[in-house]
């Protein structure tokens, strides 16, 4: 897959790997270590946690309650 990420990107440096909890963490991490590897200089990458707030929850409600 770090393969065909370098084919597919043209502009390497602009590129942001993402990660969403829990599995996506662990790939985007790995992805991360492949392209380094492939001689990529360090790539950009964060975890985005999707997850409600918890005074977001008091105004719209949750499905459970």
């Amino acid at each position: 897959m770090a393969s065909q990420i370098l084919e597919k990107i043209e502009n390497i440096s602009s590129f942001l790997l993402i990660g969403i909890p829990s599995r996506g963490v662990y790939l985007y991490k790995l992805l991360a270590k492949y392209l380094e590897e492939l001689s990529v200089p360090q790539i950009k990458n964060a975890c985005l946690d999707p997850t409600f707030y918890i005074d977001y929850l008091a105004r719209v409600g949750t499905r459970f309650a």
